[in-house]
């Protein structure tokens, strides 16, 4: 008989003032606790693990993994954690070495559950409009703004733009809503693997 899976532990603290929040995944469920609240996930019982590019003020590189049960419970939890007020650290390699362990051992005993990447499609088509509206106005402005010679403005307008649309970029490439199997999954909605991995 094969031995059973170690457990696997992850801990993150999402934001300054919260209570860490503390991830067991054994071979049949994932336990979350955070404080005095505990809950347990069966892992046949889970209906969605959803895995998206979530980035922030005090990281670009932020990833997030969204767990939900059958009954409606979920848990989330991401590769950032809060050491102090203004003090955060990614934990690169050992969420994604959790998220793939969660992921392989779910789909091993539920073979129903959805495995999504990226954003909803609402959120997407949202951030899509709003994002390219933006890019629209502030390249209107860099016109307007070369047009009155004022060389300051439209370049800052210009560098603006062009930021804005390289982080909608890859916000929208990495978040685009798709399914994938456990044998497959996404790259750009995790961090990158350790190096000579």
């Amino acid at each position: 008989m094969e031995n059973p899976a170690p457990d696997l532990l992850y801990a993150h603290r999402a934001k300054p003032y919260s209570s860490d929040l503390e991830l067991r995944l054994t071979a049949r469920a994932l336990m979350a606790e955070k404080g005095k609240s505990q809950q347990t996930y069966a892992l046949d019982k889970l209906e969605r693990i959803r895995l998206s590019f979530s980035p922030r003020n005090t990281s670009k590189l932020t990833f997030l993994c969204e767990v939900r049960a059958m009954d409606g419970s979920s848990v989330k939890f991401d590769n950032l954690t809060w050491k102090s007020m203004i003090q955060t650290e990614r934990q690169d390699v050992d969420f994604r070495a959790f998220v793939l362990a969660l992921i392989e051992r779910t789909a091993t005993v539920n073979r129903s559950v959805r495995l999504e990447a990226g954003i909803g499609t609402l959120k997407f088509n949202l951030m899509r409009m709003i994002g390219f509206g933006l890019i629209a106005a502030l390249a209107g402005a860099t016109i307007f703004s070369a047009t009155k010679a004022s060389y300051t403005v439209a370049v800052g307008s210009f560098g603006l733009t062009v930021y804005i649309a390289l982080w909608l970029r890859d916000f929208l490439t990495r978040n685009h809503p798709r399914s994938f199997t456990a044998d497959a999954v996404p790259g750009n909605v995790l961090p990158l693997p350790p190096a000579g991995a």
